[in-house]
């Protein structure tokens, strides 16, 4: 028996993911969070069952790097400067609203 043909992967082109990363409205929560991880998917090459699994302790901001562990195997991605950059924004955004939420909860 002849095994199925396999359809080449489909690739977007730069103006396509430049068009991609514009439908966004960063100002909300779900849609940042959204732009970071197709940003993520695009940078690295990650699988998406990479990139769901990964934690804070995954991220390595100095080095630039994160740390996967899919189906037991560990593999390291380089981060660009624009995807850190995004990062570093997007700890800093979440510090500000952790501390404001355990101010309004130390308030009632």
């Amino acid at each position: 028996q002849l095994r199925n043909k396999r359809k080449a992967p489909e690739y977007l082109d730069d103006a396509e993911v430049e068009k991609l990363l514009k439908i966004f409205d960063k100002s909300y929560y779900s849609e940042h969070r959204d732009y970071m991880i197709i940003m993520l998917l695009l940078d690295t090459g990650m699988r998406i069952g990479e990139c769901l699994k990964i934690t804070v302790k995954d991220l390595d901001i100095e080095e630039r790097t994160i740390f996967s562990c899919l189906k037991h195997q560990r593999r390291h991605f380089p981060i660009c400067f624009l995807l850190d950059e995004n990062l570093q924004k997007s700890s800093a955004v979440a510090a500000v609203q952790r501390q404001i939420l355990q101010q309004q909860v130390s308030i009632s």
